[in-house]
């Protein structure tokens, strides 16, 4: 034991003699940190304010044109043959006074509830997008040409037209992007339901042979369509009151998990280099047997691992103002992290030392960390990425850690990080099994004055 503790003094001695590794391991996270919130700070906005969210409407087509190219339409075909002259003249009167870009736009856009949400302004295209790059407006929705036209045809006839509406946004908002696209999905799973009544009704008065009928009447059914926009309703639900997580906070907490798997490259290289220039024959044939140097490396990486991010945390605090709001959990969180980084770096300073080059612990560092910072979230919020890459996160220390800390700062207590705790000591297990049996592979690890096979 003695041995194994004057190995972890001497590893800590170099590591601290290291200008270039702790520049990497603690002003790089603190410097990104900076630089990601800053630049991508606007996506992370604080839920439960009642600010409207600046919105730009462009109306793309015309709608007068869409309604006499309707009208047309009636007078030929097979919807003339199925309507009577006093029909027409009532379907007529209930497309004249049914307007889809005011039923989106007031109706539903402009109801009680979802207007204290949104704060609509109507400009057209170049505009909107002038003013969509200034951040002036957060989204921008595009209703498009033949929008008005196509309406028509879903609402009074048994055809069905698509409409695509286009919703543009702000790479720094994306949060906010997402509510209006739901916003906007929901406004068409309304209409879709309309429609499908609609179409019911039709289908049933041909069967009945009453088609007229149900022309005659077709400006009482959309009138009751229109007003069901009215009954759309924002209810607030009061729940558990939580920390809200600004882009500081994240980028802290993002840049901190991403650089303590530098903490493992580091680590990695040390029993190659001592191998290379004869430190580790020299301390074998002072007893000192290659199972010791690896027990060694292991905790003297937990203690780094450990070391670097409480300096992060203290650091964040004073440089960003990001209130910590667990240090006893963050503290478990550390040890848990350094246990999966240090067997990380047990691994690839195993193979590192078999294969006697630094090439798999280059690998690691210049490709496999920028690898698992995206995909743990390190670098883009696992929200936006694509639902196929977020699933990814948990299975990576740094996505694990983010994860840990992102929901102690929230408010959650350990019992919601419980699980993220297991699998990071799972997966340190489980590096450290693999580890075993590497070693254990055609002669593994000798006691006493032997090396490694």
């Amino acid at each position: 034991m003695i041995r194994i503790w004057e190995i972890i003094k001497k590893d800590f001695k170099i590591i601290v003699s290291d200008r270039k590794a702790l520049f990497i391991i603690l002003a790089m996270p603190l410097l990104l940190t900076g630089i990601l919130s800053m630049a991508l700070g606007g996506s992370f906005e604080e839920s439960g304010k009642r600010t409207a969210i600046p919105v730009a409407l462009v109306v793309e087509g015309d709608a007068e044109q869409d309604q006499e190219r309707f009208l047309s339409l009636l007078d030929s075909g097979p919807l003339k043959a199925s309507m009577t002259q006093d029909s027409r003249a009532e379907l007529e009167e209930a497309i004249r006074d049914f307007s889809p870009i005011a039923m989106f736009q007031e109706d539903f856009l402009g109801s009680e509830g979802i207007d204290e949400l949104v704060e609509l302004t109507v400009m057209d295209r170049e505009m909107a997008e002038a003013a969509l790059d200034a951040t002036e407006v957060r989204a921008v929705i595009v209703l498009p040409k033949y929008y008005t036209y196509d309406m028509y045809m879903n609402f009074f006839t048994p055809f069905r037209n698509q409409i695509e509406v286009e919703v543009l946004g702000h790479t720094d908002y994306q949060y906010t992007l997402r509510i209006i696209k739901e916003f906007v999905n929901g406004f068409f799973q309304v209409i879709n339901t309309g429609v499908i009544e609609k179409n019911v009704l039709l289908s049933v008065g041909s069967l009945a042979g009453e088609s007229e009928v149900v022309y005659e009447n077709m400006d009482e059914i959309i009138k009751g369509f229109v007003g069901s926009m009215e009954g759309v309703q924002i209810q607030e639900l009061q729940g558990t009151k939580r920390v809200h997580v600004d882009g500081f906070t994240y980028y802290a907490a993002a840049m901190l998990a991403m650089f303590v798997l530098f903490t493992a490259g580091f680590g990695s290289r040390s029993l190659l280099t001592e191998k290379q220039d004869h430190t580790a024959n020299r301390m074998q044939s002072a007893g000192v047997s290659l199972l010791d140097m690896m027990v060694g490396k292991w905790i003297m990486m937990v203690g780094l691992t450990i070391c670097q991010m409480v300096v992060l945390f203290i650091f964040s605090r004073f440089a960003f103002g990001v209130r910590w709001t667990s240090p006893a959990g963050l503290l478990i969180t550390s040890l848990v992290v350094g246990m999966a980084i240090a067997s990380l770096g047990t691994l690839i300073s195993l193979i590192s030392y078999r294969s006697n080059n630094y090439k798999v612990a280059n690998l690691f560092e210049s490709v496999i960390v920028q690898v698992m910072a995206i995909l743990g979230g390190s670098y883009i919020p696992l929200e936006v990425l694509p639902k196929g890459l977020s699933l990814v996160a948990p299975f990576t220390i740094n996505g694990l850690t983010l994860q840990a800390i992102i929901t102690l700062q929230r408010g959650f207590g350990f019992l919601s990080v419980l699980w993220i705790w297991a699998a990071l000591l799972g997966i340190s297990m489980g590096l450290l099994l693999l580890v075993f049996g590497l070693s254990r592979w055609k002669g593994g690890i000798q006691h006493g004055n032997h090396s490694m096979a």
